[in-house]
């Protein structure tokens, strides 16, 4: 996911802990949600339409 909207881990996992990106335990893994992710990519847009 952070390779794919140009993010590093850090900000993904800041983003997390923020509330704006829904995460999911799986084991040990930690996933987002795909609807997180696109109401995420939509809100960016958003913003700099504004």
């Amino acid at each position: 996911m952070a390779q794919d909207a140009g993010i590093s881990r850090t900000t993904v996992n800041r983003l997390m802990r923020r509330g704006a990106l829904e995460r999911v335990k799986i084991g040990n893994a930690t996933r987002i949600t795909a609807e997180s992710y696109r109401t995420w990519i939509a809100s960016l847009s958003r913003t700099s339409a504004a």
